[in-house]
């Protein structure tokens, strides 16, 4: 087994890499699952109360739907820390932009329309 099947602990490639994803589909959550794998600090962001879209897509463990039970979650997310964010009001968007000014790659799927509304002031 790799280390992301162990939690992502043992030391890889891009170890001492910080990766804040902001993403609800497959195909970014599945790079920063690769990047995890490869020993980056992956911060997962999700909003709160349901988490991210990934978290609801079936098949279930067990057959039983739930926030922790979804495979494709189970399977994208391992490795990664998870915290809840709400970037839609100005603290959440605030709180956000610390986290991205500390990091190396903002992994993100919202598109360029969302993002730079933020302002240059994300990049560094």
């Amino acid at each position: 087994m790799t280390a992301c099947h162990e939690g992502g602990t043992a030391a890889g490639a891009l170890s001492g890499l910080r990766v804040i994803e902001l993403a609800q589909h497959a195909a970014a959550p599945f790079t920063g699952k690769l990047l995890a794998c490869c020993g980056a600090e992956v911060i997962k962001l999700e909003p709160p109360g349901r988490g991210g879209a990934i978290r609801h897509v079936p098949p279930y463990a067990h057959d039983e739907p739930g926030i922790e039970t979804g495979l494709l979650h189970l399977f994208l997310d391992t490795g990664k820390q998870s915290a809840t964010l709400n970037i839609a009001t100005p603290t959440g968007r605030a709180l956000l932009l610390d986290l991205v000014r500390d990091a190396d790659v903002l992994l993100e799927d919202l598109g360029p329309a969302r993002t730079e509304a933020w302002g240059s002031h994300t990049r560094r």
